[in-house]
């Protein structure tokens, strides 16, 4: 495994030999790919601990077509939620590994093999923001997502929320989240919906995984998983 320490902006090698040389820059998304260009048989890690504990998250891996994380709930994403996700509600406690696209910024890896596929994915400088934005789009594609996540009390970004929305779902989400915000909160982000407006659906713009579509996995135990997620939001 290879995982990239966030703070430090440092790679680290666990049962891996270590490479010559890697150029990392500023955008840790970036570093992400590269990486797993230079691996691509292994796990791409990413961490704010110092020292941080990994075999929970390769327990949990149960095929290569899989992104896990575990830490902090992204703010932005659990303030508008509940307007523009209507996936089946899922009952669990904080803590708790769950099936969702929801990523933590705090600890988390994916497969080389599926960013390789992708190559690529713009980046707003924001790795909260641009992981979830990846987690997304993979999901949508047949990639199993699972999380660990607890809330943080800190005030949410409303313009990366609007633009979340407006990169991931359907342009009609927008005005709908707008009303939502007017009707039930009272408030009037007028800047943030203006802004979300002209942004691009990122799935019509991301490179298609198309290996993982369809097919049928077996998880530790004998139980069988169909690889393939409802596109929930659209």
């Amino acid at each position: 495994m290879v995982y990239l320490h966030l703070l430090t902006n440092t790679v680290h090698f666990i049962d891996v030999k270590k490479a010559d040389s890697i150029t990392l820059g500023k955008n840790q998304l970036s570093s992400l790919f590269k990486l797993a260009q230079a691996f691509p048989d292994q796990w791409i890690g990413w961490s704010t601990a110092e020292n941080p504990i990994w075999e929970e998250f390769t327990s949990q891996a149960q095929n290569n077509y899989t992104m896990l994380s575990a830490g902090a709930a992204p703010a932005f994403i659990c303030s508008v939620i509940d307007y523009i996700e209507d996936s089946p509600f899922i009952n669990y406690s904080p803590n708790q590994w769950y099936p969702t696209w929801i990523m933590s910024a705090d600890q988390g890896m994916i497969h080389a093999s599926i960013l390789n596929e992708i190559q690529a994915l713009p980046s707003t400088q924001n790795f909260e923001y641009d992981i979830n934005l990846l987690a997304r789009v993979i999901q949508k594609q047949g990639v199993f997502c699972y999380a660990k996540l607890n809330k943080k009390d800190v005030i949410a970004s409303t313009q990366l929320a609007y633009r979340f929305v407006a990169q991931t779902q359907k342009k009609r989400w927008v005005p709908f989240l707008f009303l939502c915000h007017v009707r039930y909160e009272k408030r009037f982000p007028l800047y943030a919906f203006a802004k979300a407006l002209f942004k691009k659906q990122q799935d019509k713009k991301s490179r298609s995984i198309s290996h993982t579509t369809n097919r049928t996995f077996t998880k530790k135990g004998g139980n069988q998983l169909r690889c393939g997620h409802p596109d929930y939001g659209s």
